[in-house]
């Protein structure tokens, strides 16, 4: 709802919006969007495309605003996190050093590139929008902040990754 209040978005468009800060996938945003609509939280319009499906662009009702209202005023639910690599990496021991650390580095990898997609995103926004980024009546504050801490976290997890492959690096021969 949150990304609704912003601006009437397709559900393709959702899904983008939210990688940033908590990827799903469209068969998690559709039905949802479905049961926004159901309940009265959100409308859609269809919008004719030349050469390509129609599709629906939702928008944000004033019970749908309201809603996202009482709701901030709730307290947020303990953080759950799926994480495939920390599942992996439970049971690597059973392979040996050298799967622990081939999951190191695939990680690592792959946090370097998320890190600087993350910070250039981050940087086109402030750059582009610097007194909307300011202003904390606006999204796009709430958006920096999410990117900030964003960053952070996978900074910190970059630093951990560097620490846990030199640990195995002293007590293995990797």
């Amino acid at each position: 709802m949150g990304i609704l209040l912003r601006q009437p978005r397709t559900g393709y468009d959702v899904v983008k919006d939210l990688q940033s800060f908590r990827p799903a996938n469209a068969s998690q945003i559709y039905p949802i969007l479905a049961k926004l609509e159901q309940h009265g939280y959100a409308t859609f319009e269809i919008q004719a495309q030349t050469a390509r499906p129609d599709k629906k662009l939702f928008k944000l009702t004033e019970s749908g605003k309201a809603a996202l209202a009482r709701w901030l005023d709730t307290d947020p639910e303990p953080p759950v996190t799926r994480d495939d690599f920390l599942s992996m990496l439970f049971s690597a021991w059973s392979k040996g050093p050298d799967a622990i650390a081939r999951l190191l580095w695939h990680r690592k990898r792959f946090l370097n590139r998320y890190e600087q997609d993350l910070r250039a995103k981050y940087q086109a926004l402030v750059t582009n929008f610097p007194a909307d980024c300011d202003d904390p009546h606006n999204a796009r504050f709430s958006s920096t902040l999410l990117y900030r801490r964003r960053i952070g976290l996978v900074a910190e997890e970059l630093r951990w990754c560097e620490e846990s492959i030199t640990t195995l690096e002293k007590v293995s021969d990797i």
